[in-house]
């Protein structure tokens, strides 16, 4: 059912009362917000907000110590629908990244990539291509240009044609956000892992974190794009941030190194983006949100899985991919939701 049909406060408290099996099924305890330190009035003025002053604001859940405390859907959303991420995809393969470190499918993070793709040594234009590592294309240092939307449809094969591109820079000299490097992520991750990432991140994240349907879109090759549109339910995705605020575990199964996490989330480059000077780690951006360190996954439209340790919260924002950006759906976050913690 959609969160739209009920009363406001309905899902914004999430009574406890759902069924244990719905529980069982999606592995998110729920709970009252109040039983977890939070206003529920803060909530529920946060949900007329929305719906008053927000009509892209398609998802928003909050979870806390752990547990679901809100959860509403709008427009025309609902639980179980999948949802666009967008550029959040870049956070999944930095994860990925994780495991297969984890498991010595990547030896280190200074590999160069073009080491991956032998076949195509001969389309390198620019010889500072060769010095591209693993970690400039995650910390957005790499000097690949931006390409154009849906380049990945275009192309016929995006791979050979980035790397036949010239840089902007000599590699880790510099902060260009890419979707272009992030391709080429993907495309190391298939060569190291030997088979489609698809297959690689359904067998070691999406099952052990209890994710059931994914659609993640590829190139005319085959491959996964390491940075762009991969369809999930929002549930699913806030236990991705449910898994990094844990340190690499969920439920109590280890699925990246705790050493990798805190890395990943550590400011490694910085620079302009679209006007804004940013921060960034390992493809997931890092600032201080309402005097609070937090780090968060992006995604075109209005995308935001936001991630703040000291008060122990994961929060998940999905909008109208369709739209432009809604810089009002992230200022909800200090505006409304981190001033509902009355207490530790």
């Amino acid at each position: 059912m959609m969160a739209s049909a009920l009363p406001p406060l309905g899902l914004v408290l999430l009574l406890a009362a759902q069924s244990a099996s719905g529980q069982a099924q999606d592995e998110w305890p729920v709970s009252a917000a109040r039983q977890q330190g939070l206003s529920e009035d803060a909530l529920s003025r946060l949900d007329k907000h929305i719906r008053a002053q927000l009509p892209h604001l398609r998802s928003m859940l909050i979870a806390r110590h752990g547990r679901l405390v809100f959860e509403n859907y709008y427009g025309d959303a609902s639980r179980d629908g999948l949802h666009n991420m967008q550029s959040m995809t870049k956070s999944v393969s930095s994860a990925l990244v994780g495991i297969a470190l984890n498991k010595g499918l990547i030896t280190s993070l200074d590999n160069r990539v073009a080491g991956y793709f032998p076949e195509y040594r001969n389309v390198i234009q620019d010889g500072r291509m060769k010095d591209i590592t693993i970690r400039h294309i995650m910390t957005m240092s790499s000097g690949i240009d931006e390409a154009r939307l849906s380049f990945d449809k275009a192309f016929d094969n995006p791979v050979e044609q980035i790397l036949s591109w010239r840089l902007l820079y000599e590699p880790g000299h510099g902060f260009r956000y890419s979707s272009a490097a992030a391709h080429l992520l993907g495309g190391v991750l298939r060569a190291a892992i030997g088979q489609p990432v698809l297959d690689f991140a359904r067998a070691e994240l999406f099952r052990p974190l209890g994710i059931g349907e994914v659609v993640w879109y590829a190139d005319k090759t085959g491959l996964q794009s390491g940075g762009m549109s991969g369809l999930l339910r929002s549930r699913d995705l806030l236990k991705l941030g449910e898994l990094y605020l844990g340190g690499g575990r969920w439920r109590g199964r280890r699925l990246i190194s705790p050493e990798y996490v805190a890395d990943s989330v550590k400011v490694h480059n910085s620079g302009d983006f679209f006007g804004t000077h940013v921060q960034y780690g390992y493809m997931w951006w890092i600032k201080k949100i309402g005097g609070h360190d937090a780090f968060w996954a992006a995604g075109y439209g209005g995308q935001y899985l936001l991630v703040v340790p000291d008060v122990d919260m994961v929060v998940l924002c999905t909008s109208d991919w369709k739209q432009p950006e809604y810089p009002e759906h992230f200022a909800l976050i200090d505006a409304f939701i981190l001033a509902s913690v009355v207490a530790r």
